[in-house]
């Protein structure tokens, strides 16, 4: 048997804030630490080659778990083939959180080259690579056509942020609302959806490591897609949060995101970013 083996050389990548309860309608925020923190270099290498290391032995468990499940079909009992379908689900499973928690650990290292963004063409193309349903639909308000950002940070926010959102419907006729506006150097996304909606009391909680959703699909998460979003806004100095709408149904997640056109109009130079309207802590 021929296992895979993926050459990668580790990077280093920052740690994560400690966790903090924001009031209603606030931003969650790192609020004290700096735009580049200090990394631990030696936990994040040991973290990668173990991730790395873990690979091939969980490919292997995978493939034998389905070729037994596949030749002993019709041979067995059905607890027996129960628990086979069993063991493969554990192994998606741990698979899933394998590969979100090496994309963790890779977030600090997404591109951070500048350049114009023409937003509504980028939201329109993360829509596409979701593989969201032909019935559903995506609108989009034009109220900001363009900024200057780190393109791929900012497609990897809206990347994870809309596949939730299409991710965990209920339905195979959903909708997407993508508004954005300025708010200072800061432009401030709200991704709606009309999905079954989350509780008020996890609105908080949806951003913080391993959880889920009750209302998910076919295809298993580890529950880190929020968090790594988080973790991308916190490293430009903004803020994400939840809200919940009206009703019984439906999710928007508001975040912020620098656009340096704004900071260089300001200040004649790079800024950081930092909004002064109502999210502003």
């Amino acid at each position: 048997m021929s296992l895979r083996q993926k050459d990668e050389t580790p990077a280093p990548t920052e740690q994560m804030s400690p966790e903090w309860t924001p009031l209603p309608g606030e931003f969650m925020r790192n609020r004290s630490a700096p735009r580049t923190a200090p990394r631990a270099q030696g936990t994040t290498d040991v973290l990668r080659t173990s991730l790395r290391e873990l690979e091939s032995p969980l490919w292997a468990i995978g493939h034998l778990a389905r070729w037994l499940r596949d030749d002993l079909a019709g041979q067995v009992d059905a607890v027996v083939a129960n628990n086979l379908d069993l063991l493969c689900e554990s192994v998606d499973g741990m698979a899933a959180l394998l590969s979100e928690v090496q994309e963790y650990t890779r977030a600090d290292d997404i591109d951070d080259h500048s350049s114009v963004v023409d937003v509504v063409a980028l939201v329109r193309e993360v829509f596409r690579t979701v593989a969201a349903p032909e019935t559903f639909e995506l609108e989009i308000a034009e109220d900001v056509r363009s900024i200057v950002t780190s393109r791929e940070r900012l497609r990897h926010v809206l990347a994870v942020v809309i596949d939730n959102a299409v991710r965990h419907h209920d339905r195979p006729d959903g909708r997407i609302d993508v508004a954005a506006r300025h708010d200072g150097q800061n432009v401030v996304f709200a991704i709606t959806d009309d999905g079954p909606g989350i509780a008020a009391s996890q609105l908080v909680r949806v951003f913080h490591p391993f959880v889920t959703s009750t209302h998910v699909g076919p295809a298993r998460r580890a529950g880190l897609g929020l968090t790594i979003a988080r973790r991308l806004v916190s490293n430009e100095g903004c803020g994400i949060r939840a809200e919940a709408q009206d009703g019984d149904r439906g999710t928007t997640v508001h975040f912020e995101w620098p656009d340096r056109t704004v900071a260089e109009r300001d200040t004649g130079q790079h800024s950081s970013p930092g909004g002064n309207g109502p999210f502003e802590d």
